[in-house]
């Protein structure tokens, strides 16, 4: 049976189209993409997505940024290390890791003096840091030199000489410094602004604020005593 001219050249456009030769240099570039496709999914690239996170300052406010990483984020984080001046502070952190049932603690703990030692045992890509904040400064510029970004509370620091040394370390360094302000979410503070939400502000209100010996120290590292401030707030209907 012949086949028609149009077949037959059909046929001869597949043969020269799809030779041997061309079909095994294929192969190569799709095996490799199927290798990418399979890498993507594989325990190591799942890895090399997950950031490492070291804290320092165990106190009350540091809380807050361990629990979430246990309980929020543990899928894309790993906290690797805490370190503080006080050991009791680092064992309640534990403490508090082990009851939210987090995979890897108790964490491995160091003393303030072991800052150095911590970043090169654990190797965190983030430093997070929650000390005194006459101190921020401090950890900081040490973190950025070791080759990690920082996330620290607010503030950055206290005065414009540690500003500028800590501006002068990021712009050294090329590393990341991020300032939260971490304590807005605190119980308290997330109710009060869940019970304003609920109303319809539009008169002037003032307050007087006083702040305890322990925040000035902690802030100013100045002699105790009490401090007031009067605020005036305009509140405005939620938009």
């Amino acid at each position: 049976m012949t086949r028609s001219p149009f077949l037959r050249l059909a046929w001869r456009t597949f043969k020269s189209t799809f030779q041997f030769k061309n079909l095994f240099c294929l192969i190569p570039s799709y095996a490799f993409t199927y290798i990418l496709s399979l890498k993507s999914k594989s325990p190591l690239h799942i890895a090399n997505m997950v950031k490492r996170y070291a804290i320092i300052g165990m106190g009350g406010r540091s809380s807050f940024f361990y629990t979430a990483l246990a309980k929020d984020f543990k899928s894309t984080s790993l906290i690797v290390g805490l370190c503080d001046t006080n050991q009791t502070r680092m064992n309640v952190a534990n403490d508090q890791l082990v009851a939210l049932l987090y995979p890897s603690a108790p964490i491995p703990t160091y003393k303030a003096h072991d800052f150095d030692k911590m970043i090169a045992e654990t190797r965190p890509d983030e430093v997070i840091i929650t000390t005194m904040d006459r101190t921020h400064d401090i950890y900081i510029i040490r973190a950025l030199e070791l080759g990690c970004n920082v996330i620290t509370e607010k503030p950055m620091t206290i005065d414009e000489v540690r500003c500028k040394a800590i501006i002068d370390a990021v712009e050294r360094t090329r590393k990341k410094v991020r300032v939260t302000f971490n304590y807005r979410y605190a119980p308290h503070n997330t109710k009060v602004f869940e019970l304003l939400g609920m109303f319809y502000f539009n008169w002037a209100h003032i307050f007087t604020t006083r702040c305890n010996a322990d925040q000035t120290r902690r802030r100013c590292n100045r002699p105790s005593k009490l401090c007031s401030l009067r605020v005036g707030v305009k509140h405005q209907p939620w938009s």
